[in-house]
């Protein structure tokens, strides 16, 4: 009898913890202060991982033809590295800052990932581009006022506004969708298909409180837009550290479970 509660004790326990992730687990105000906390000790490491970043990012967008294309791909395996590197923060290890180009080994799913995010976009410009022309003028000031006319001609302007807002409220439901897709792939080096399947569950599952985080994450980025733009930089260690802890408090740490039973005196015997 003893036997049997201990295994279905067991088994219950495994079966809550892996179902992959805990329902309205997140705290907005928490994560971005154990975020902080979470860089805190090596800001200065993940201050220099976002300059590299940008500037690799920017110099693969300046590549002919292919700019934009190399931009999202590098900019979504350095930021899986970051990830890594944040993992490694919050194990207690010291992290390396060889350790954002980690994410290159992962390049496939960070790849897809990045892709998808940017579909809403992509899809905005080649509409705008094929039903909204400007019109080709030889630069002059008085094709300089006709073009300016073209563009805030009513019947360009409110369709372009409505398809703006359609494409920005397009993205944020993939952002909280995909949300916890790429620390999947960053920490458990998950595939493509189960990193979407339980990334979009949870994200349903948190979604109070990751609209929450975003509001305060787009807080603190316009605070740092407002520092002559430079500030950025030393939010978005911040913004990312807040990412790995709510992923952290909503997919728990895997369990290691003994399957062996214990010994039957490894309980008082019934009086």
């Amino acid at each position: 009898m003893v036997r049997k509660f201990y295994q279905s004790t067991c088994l219950s326990v495994f079966s809550t913890t892996d179902s992959h992730y805990r329902k309205s687990a997140l705290d907005a105000s928490e994560c971005i202060s154990e975020g902080w906390n979470l860089i805190k000790p090596n800001y200065g490491l993940f201050i220099g991982m976002i300059v590299v970043q940008i500037i690799v990012v920017v110099i693969g967008s300046l590549i002919p033809y292919a700019g934009d294309i190399i931009s999202i791909i590098v900019s979504g395996a350095l930021t899986c590295g970051i990830y890594m590197a944040l993992l490694t923060q919050r194990r207690g290890e010291t992290p390396r800052f060889q350790l954002m180009f980690e994410g290159f080994s992962r390049v496939g799913p960070t790849t897809i990932l990045a892709l998808i995010s940017a579909v809403p976009w992509f899809i905005f410009c080649l509409v705008a581009y094929k039903f909204f022309p400007l019109p080709e003028l030889a630069p002059s000031a008085e094709n300089a006022a006709e073009m300016q006319a073209a563009i805030f001609n009513r019947a360009f302007v409110v369709p372009l506004i409505m398809g703006y807002s359609a494409v920005v409220l397009s993205s944020l439901v993939l952002h909280i969708l995909l949300f916890f897709a790429l620390p999947l792939v960053a920490d458990r080096n998950a595939t493509i298909g189960a990193a979407i399947k339980s990334s979009v569950a949870a994200g349903l599952n948190n979604i109070g409180g990751l609209i929450a985080l975003l509001i305060f994450q787009t807080l603190f980025l316009i605070a740092g837009a407002l520092a002559c733009g430079i500030g950025i930089i030393f939010v978005l260690p911040l913004i990312y550290a807040s990412n790995i802890f709510a992923y952290k408090s909503v997919f728990l740490d895997e369990p290691q479970f003994n399957n062996q039973p214990p010994q039957p005196d490894a309980y008082d015997a019934p009086e």
